[in-house]
């Protein structure tokens, strides 16, 4: 970054590893770690103004104005919203599915959202014919729409766990990736989300009881609801980047 002092005012980096040293005025990391004030202490110039944490997450704007008319959640599940990223190689959103059937309750609705990369779509979508009240959407653009009308959310970590909470949508997630295990463990820690741990040690039988278990307990899903919405801060999170501009 030093390169661009003579061309800039000012210089700000986006960062998420902590790995590297960064020459910059601006840092900003939008991830939860429970250590997350330290990370950066030697990696940006003393002066340097550091952005960490969620309140500062980086939202589409459709999820501002979701947020405007978020709806008053009650703890009581009518509607499920399952998501696990565009691509979602190792096919939890199928192994989720035969979970949600186990569970044999009809009268629950479900909004199954798949990228177009995902190489198990039209599966899914085959599946999702066998279960009732279930709705299988593809590359969709209306996601904050569909993440306010739900009350649960089962999904993966990552940039959707910014999303979910924002909108203080109760998740159970599935760790998929090594660098989702810090976030997704820091976020548990606080209450905002429901950990079930990597994903090769989730069956279908775990998800279906992990399932069964929040469905039966409102008190936990109204207090994800407020933890995550403590978590995520002031509902303008960008105006905290536009003022040092």
């Amino acid at each position: 970054t030093k390169l661009f002092r003579s061309y800039t005012k000012k210089i700000m980096v986006i960062d998420d590893l902590a790995n590297r040293q960064h020459d910059c005025d601006v840092l900003l990391d939008q991830n939860y770690y429970l250590d997350m004030e330290s990370r950066y202490v030697d990696l940006v110039p003393k002066n340097s103004k550091q952005l960490l944490g969620p309140q500062y997450a980086l939202l589409r704007p459709e999820f501002y104005a979701a947020r405007e008319n978020l709806k008053k959640r009650d703890g009581i599940v009518k509607r499920i919203f399952i998501f696990f990223g565009g691509s979602d190689l190792t096919n939890e959103t199928l192994k989720t599915l035969k979970a949600i059937k186990l569970l044999n309750r009809p009268e629950i609705a479900v909004d199954i959202v798949v990228g177009i990369a995902n190489q198990n779509k039209e599966q899914v979508k085959e599946f999702c014919k066998n279960v009732p009240n279930v709705y299988f959407h593809c590359q969709v653009d209306n996601m904050a729409e569909l993440m306010t009308n739900a009350d649960l959310a089962i999904g993966a970590g990552g940039t959707a766990t910014w999303e979910r909470c924002f909108l203080g949508l109760p998740a159970l997630v599935i760790i998929v990736a090594d660098n989702q295990i810090k976030v997704t463990e820091a976020v548990d820690e606080v209450g905002a989300i429901r950990n079930l741990g990597m994903s090769v040690n989730v069956g279908i039988q775990d998800l279906a009881m992990a399932l069964t278990n929040v469905l039966n307990n409102t008190r936990f899903l109204l207090t994800m609801t407020n933890r995550a919405m403590w978590l995520m801060g002031k509902k303008d999170n960008n105006s905290h980047v536009r003022e040092l501009f």
